[in-house]
Parts: structure tokens; sequence; C-alpha cells
């Protein structure tokens, strides 16, 4: 494993970070340091966003998130990330469950509002519903819900601890 880079952060309160400036982490692999800044610094820090990886800068190679650890505290992207999501069990309710049932009510109910009646070659409404029903619900875990819990909840999670 690479040797890591120390940097001097002031112990009586842990620093604060945003998107503007970013925030510092190590790619294991190449063992070279990335600042992640811009848009994508609150997507990676939020853990109720579906994130799969990053790039390092240095190497230009995507890895997942265990493999990436932050600079001044040691910590893995996704052990973070984990431990955020731990904190928020009722932000955790509301992306995963509630927003995305309410989601897929609509989808579904649009759908079959808009479905022709009396049409015998369409699938059964019960099947068609419950298929919108799904991919509606989908869609707003993976790109509505996130954004809406975090602009309700009033937090800034690249800066919580």
């Amino acid at each position: 494993m690479p040797e890591l880079i120390e940097v001097e952060i002031p112990s009586d309160e842990p620093p604060q970070f945003s998107p503007r400036e970013g925030r510092p982490y190590i790619h294991d692999a190449c063992g070279q340091v990335t600042v992640i800044s811009g848009r994508h610094f609150p997507h990676l820090c939020n853990p109720f966003r579906f994130v799969m990886g990053t790039i390092c800068a240095s190497c230009g190679m995507p890895d997942s998130t265990k493999s990436f650890r932050w600079i001044d505290t040691g910590e893995t992207v996704s052990s973070y990330r984990r431990r955020r999501v731990g904190k928020h069990p009722i932000a955790l309710l509301f992306t995963w469950i509630i927003l995305p049932a309410i989601g897929g009510a609509i989808a579904a109910s649009v759908m079959l509002g808009m479905r022709p009646r009396n049409n015998p070659d369409l699938p059964d409404p019960t099947v068609a519903g419950a298929i919108f029903f799904v991919i509606g619900g989908l869609l707003t875990a993976l790109f509505i819900a996130p954004p809406i819990v975090e602009l309700f909840s009033g937090r800034k999670l690249y800066n919580e601890w």
C-alpha cells in the first residue's frame, strides 16, 4: 500500500469543506491525491445518493469508493457513507421507502390514466400498473428522493462527521 500523505488539521474542531474548495482523498491503488469539488463533492458525500465509485484524477482510473480514503481522517469513502446513513434513520426511511412509494403511485396513476379503455391488445391494467409503480419508485429513489431529503433536512451532509 502506498504511503499516506499527512495533513495538519487543528484538533479542536473538525474542518469545514465546501463544494467550491472540495475535499482531498487518496486513491489506494496509485497513492495519489485527488481533490473532489464542484457538484460531484456533495453528490459523493450524500449517502442517500446512488454512487458506484469515483475517479482518481491522477491515474484516471475509476474505482469503488472502498479504494479511496479521505486524507484528513483516513476513513474510506464507503465507510464514511455507511456511517452517515446510520445517523439519519428518518431520512433513510423517506429516501428509500416513502418517497419512492409516492413516486411509484404517481407514475402508475398517470400511465393508467393515459391508457386507452377497452383495448383487448393491451396487457391487464393490474400488470401495467405494477410495472409503472416499480419503475416510478426506482426512478424516484435514485434521482428525486435524495436531493429532496437533503433540501428539507437543511443539512450539508459533506460537513457532517
